[in-house]
């Protein structure tokens, strides 16, 4: 989301290829700190897949995309 926003201000006149100049180095950092500090789940039982969630989650995507 804040990519977008900052495509859409273009404060400094660069374009959108700064915005992945930026978000290149804080993606795999967000991966490695996730990986080093959030802990492991214990759980015993897996969780069942959730029809509705994925189709309202499909439509809201179609939905976002579409405009």
């Amino acid at each position: 989301m804040l990519g977008s926003a900052l495509i859409g201000a273009d404060l400094f006149g660069l374009g959108w290829r700064t915005v992945c100049l930026i978000d290149l180095p804080l993606g795999p950092s967000a991966l490695l700190l996730g990986w080093r500090f959030l802990p492991e789940s214990k759980a015993r039982r897996t969780q069942d897949v959730d029809p509705l969630g994925i189709g309202l989650s499909t439509l809201g995507c179609c939905s976002w995309c579409g405009r």
